[in-house]
């Protein structure tokens, strides 16, 4: 299988093109209205930085990252008053700024589940140390379904493969408490009809 990241480079462009995902604004409102006006917010997996543009939008101040350098250089051109950085979440340990709140969208789920309470502590280290808050979306696991799977797919103008995990919101929820994270939110969204659903979770420090 084809590395993520060269993945994500090459399909960069057709990626930036899709329009956002309208399920999530409800969630990322109420992620938002936690923090104050001009919070650090750390935008992880930040793709070509739409999430980031509304972010910033609502008045917060932004740092995305993306192990994708194409990604990256769509986000720098399309929000230009944000903060991008080309950064692979598994060298977050050598990031030394420390953030008001983190946003993580679909970006938890192409890790092992081995790896994930490790990556979510890492996580948890760049929240300021009073009542940081983080913002959570993963897929969540259908039933009679093995819970790690790679797909394979007609995506974004060419075959690509991609690994995913997937999650009960129970397990999700088990991961934040083994962290001693507070729970703040919790939902379940049925994107369209048949699809996966996605679980959001909003959690504090």
């Amino acid at each position: 299988m084809k590395d993520l990241k060269i993945t994500y480079d090459d399909i960069a462009e057709e990626w930036s093109k899709s329009k956002p995902d309208e399920w999530m604004r409800n969630g990322i409102d109420k992620f938002l209205s936690y923090l104050k006006p001009g919070s650090s917010v750390l935008d992880v997996g930040c793709g070509s930085g739409d999430k980031s543009r509304y972010i910033q939008s609502k008045g917060m101040n932004v740092t995305g990252i993306d192990f994708s350098t194409k990604m990256i250089e769509i986000a720098k051109r399309e929000v230009p008053n944000a903060h991008f950085e080309v950064l692979d979440i598994n060298d977050l340990d050598k990031y030394n700024q420390k953030f008001d709140a983190i946003f993580a969208r679909a970006v938890l789920l192409h890790f092992p589940k081995t790896q994930l309470s490790q990556v979510l502590k890492m996580l948890v280290d760049h929240l300021n140390n009073e009542h940081g808050y983080m913002y959570i979306a993963v897929k969540m696991q259908k039933e009679s379904e093995e819970g790690e799977e790679i797909v394979k797919e007609f995506d974004y103008g060419q075959n690509i493969e991609r690994f995913f995990s997937y999650f009960t919101l129970e397990e999700l929820k088990k991961y934040v408490a083994d962290l001693n994270l507070q729970l703040c939110f919790e939902d379940v969204v049925q994107v369209k009809s048949g699809t996966r659903k996605w679980i959001q979770l909003i959690v504090r420090k």
